[in-house]
């Protein structure tokens, strides 16, 4: 019996490690299966994602009314009669229709392919199915997928971003233009277009050079009268526009076949009189001169006090002073009580609350960190403007940017000098705030970003001391409202006029930025006339400020995509020439009694019988707010016709949110800020008011409201009595102030406080003592 039991024992024990071996056997040939099909299945998921993702972006471009790249519109050829209104229409409409079906014909092969993976895929799980258990086998294939959707992840997301900045550019109606306008042949016109849109195809800006048919027979008048020049630096010697060079300057770029067509002479007599023209080319410059003047010296570096050395004579006087300042009276009054002092330190050290600005001068507010944060966090989520960044991008752009600018300067675009002053030595991104507009029924904010001292400053001074003195010349530029008074002072209109105050809303938002720069461009064509900048180089030196809008808030970093910034010191300039080019042609149409603007609001005269709606289909995609009636606002001014004379009659307006933020008389500022407060209040509403009757109203409501503030009423009311003797005439004039000479003055600066009460005196002794 123990000799039978031990076989079976035996037995028992043999079998196991049969199967045993039989399972490693089992389980290396089934990994050995899996690994041969591996990168089978990897690809099969990897197409099949990207495939997947293709489809959502055709989707979404349905969705949006856009196209991929290859079906934009300037891939189909031109319109054949495009000054025809409606045949342009109608030709759009064929194109819209043929995109649309060119990208569902994609989506449907696109979903077969993907049905087709999907039954590879099951195939392959069905082979592999003998060798592993059904959980252990979905594992593997779901692990497979994710891997592979991980990878795949930011490329789809840049794509789709892509996707998303994308917008249609239609063929537009050519104007028509009159053949004396144009001095050259349709050939070179037909050239220059096409050179211009491949540099328009290689930045992605279709369509730039293609909706004004003028812009472009007035540049190519512009290069032919300066020939040689641009045909001597087309030459084979000269190495800027060698033909294998791709240059960046898109919208105004020239190729060297095109070049080489305006030129005249031999070669050699190009090559030796470049310098010689290139000199007579910007021999005449007229105003932009002062401009880069003034760009020139607000850009000069500061004086650093510190590393000038002192002079004996400097040396006795501050110990002179500081022996003086030992018998200084000094006079302790506070304009604050205890308790406002502790809260106001207290405010300090733990910043409970954020003070912030309110939008159209009304004050300040006050509001909790959490509700800033997230008022400003719940306006940056909007994708359509803006675009977060993961990584700070301040050194790839400043770098991007010298580099472009090291390139103008190589193409002779700008000089040396100016290049010195642009290029980025130390900067920073802009700063992102909100201002909040209580002067609404219904809350909202303002976006605010602060490009001080930031990358682009310098540039965006530069292009805004370029574009100031022509902007100041356009036909329906108003400095101010006293602007308008001194305009409209003698003008009688018909009785039955009608008066309307328009204005844009969210004009700096909605301005297209490819839109601008081609309007912007086209307006300095034959104004920029400079030793230092050419047209190519104002052109580059605008898109770069256009399209780096970056910006951070907090630790977070973003771009804006879409409009001009509020806070970029050449964003009224750019926004007032963005609107005159749709005005002008609303004005040559329409030609109405009269038509002012200041940036955004408008302010016109018309005739009895004129359809005002008329006006906003001339702006484009900017929305345009039409307010009339027999007395409208207009800035700060209320506005309407005499029935009897015809004469403009103005007075104050006054906004219901207007807190009447004057300082109070206790205040640490010196006595003749006080004394000039009421007067220059009071001289504001003498000169805005047409009546004497209104002058006295709403002179009475200042006074009343300067009395909160500790004015005496009986200085009030002097200065308002002899305000309201002066001439209104005078008043209405700007005033010219006269720049004192301080070349041989000696200026000193202190802060100032009431408690020193003769500071001035003993400075003036302890000169005296130590000359």
């Amino acid at each position: 019996e123990n000799q039978t039991n031990s076989q079976q024992n035996t037995q028992n024990n043999n079998s196991s490690v049969e199967s045993s071996t039989n399972l490693s056997i089992n389980k290396n040939v089934a990994n050995a299966e899996f690994y041969r099909v591996n990168n089978q299945i990897r690809n099969i998921y990897k197409n099949k994602i990207w495939t997947n993702f293709t489809v959502s972006m055709f989707n979404r471009h349905l969705e949006k009314g856009t196209t991929p790249s290859a079906l934009f519109f300037d891939k189909f050829p031109r319109p054949f009669l495009s000054r025809d209104k409606d045949f342009v229409k109608e030709y759009n409409e064929i194109i819209e229709k043929a995109q649309k079906e060119i990208m569902n014909l994609c989506i449907k092969y696109l979903s077969n392919r993907i049905d087709t993976m999907d039954t590879d895929l099951k195939n392959i799980h069905e082979k592999l199915r003998p060798y592993f258990e059904k959980d252990e086998l979905d594992s593997k294939f779901d692990e497979i997928e994710s891997r592979e959707e991980y990878h795949l992840r930011p490329k789809m997301k840049k794509s789709m971003e892509k996707v998303n900045r994308i917008y249609a550019k239609k063929f537009e109606v050519l104007e028509t233009v009159n053949n004396s306008d144009s001095n050259i042949s349709n050939v070179s016109q037909n050239n220059f277009e096409r050179s211009t849109n491949g540099s328009n195809r290689s930045t992605n800006f279709a369509g730039f050079n293609r909706s004004n048919v003028k812009f472009t027979n007035r540049y190519n008048d512009y290069r032919k009268r300066n020939d040689k020049f641009f045909s001597s630096r087309s030459s084979s010697k000269n190495r800027f526009y060698n033909s294998s060079t791709n240059s960046s300057l898109s919208n105004l770029s020239f190729n060297q076949r095109n070049i080489g067509r305006f030129s005249r002479g031999s070669s050699k007599d190009r090559t030796t009189n470049v310098n010689t023209n290139h000199r007579q080319r910007f021999s005449n410059s007229n105003q932009n001169c002062d401009s880069l003047d003034c760009f020139f010296k607000e850009t000069r570096h500061k004086i650093d006090i510190k590393n000038i050395p002192l002079q004996k004579e400097t040396i006795d006087f501050k110990f002179e002073l500081y022996k003086n300042l030992m018998n200084l009276d000094y006079d302790l009054n506070f304009n604050i009580n205890r308790d406002q002092f502790e809260a106001l330190k207290k405010y300090i050290k733990y910043k409970p609350f954020k003070v912030i600005e309110c939008d159209k001068n009304i004050g300040v507010g006050l509001i909790s960190q959490e509700n800033y944060v997230k008022l400003a966090n719940d306006h940056l989520e909007n994708r359509e403007f803006y675009f977060k960044l993961e990584n700070d991008p301040l050194n790839e752009v400043t770098q991007c940017i010298n580099s472009t600018l090291r390139e103008l300067c190589f193409r002779k675009d700008i000089s040396k000098s100016l290049l010195k002053k642009l290029l980025i030595d130390k900067g920073q991104l802009g700063n992102f705030r909100i201002l909040a507009k209580l002067h609404k029924e219904k809350f909202g904010i303002r976006p605010i970003i602060s490009y001080k001292n930031s990358i682009i400053s310098n540039l965006c001074l530069l292009i805004d001391l370029l574009l100031q003195p022509w902007v100041k010349k356009l036909n329906s530029f108003i400095k101010d409202s006293q602007n308008l008074i001194q305009d409209l002072n003698n003008n009688r209109f018909p009785v039955d006029s009608k008066i309307f105050s328009c204005d844009f809303e969210s004009l700096y938002t909605n301005m297209g930025l490819v839109l601008a720069l081609k309007i912007v461009t086209e307006f300095m064509q034959d104004k920029l006339e400079s030793e230092h900048i050419t047209i190519r180089g104002f052109n580059e030196i605008l898109k770069i400020v256009l399209f780096n809008n970056y910006f951070k808030f907090f630790d977070y970093f973003f771009k804006q995509i879409k409009g001009i910034a509020m806070g970029t010191k050449c964003g009224p300039a750019l926004a007032n020439i963005f609107v005159n080019f749709f005005e002008e042609k609303f004005l040559l149409l329409h030609k109405p009694l009269y038509y002012k603007r200041y940036i955004d609001d408008i302010f016109i005269i018309t005739k009895c019988d004129f359809d005002i709606s008329i006006l906003s289909n001339f702006f484009d995609t900017l929305k345009l707010n039409i307010v009339g009636g027999e007395e409208v606002n207009f800035l700060d001014l209320l506005i309407k016709i005499d029935k009897i004379t015809g004469k403009i009659i103005f007075r104050l307006f006054i906004k219901p949110t207007n807190s009447f933020n004057y300082l109070f008389i206790d205040s640490n500022h010196p006595n003749f800020i006080f004394k000039n407060i009421p007067k220059g209040v009071l001289i504001r509403v003498r000169r805005t008011c047409s009546y004497f009757s209104d002058y006295l109203y709403y002179s009475s409501k200042f006074i009343e409201q300067l009395e909160k503030k500790g004015f005496k009423y009986s200085n009030l009311r002097k200065i308002c009595s002899g305000i309201g003797d002066a001439n209104q005439q005078e008043l209405i004039t700007y005033k010219l102030r006269n720049k004192e000479n301080f070349n041989k003055s000696l200026i000193m600066k202190f802060p100032f406080s009431k408690n020193l009460t003769n500071l001035k005196e003993i400075i003036k002794k302890s000169y005296v003592n130590c000359s």
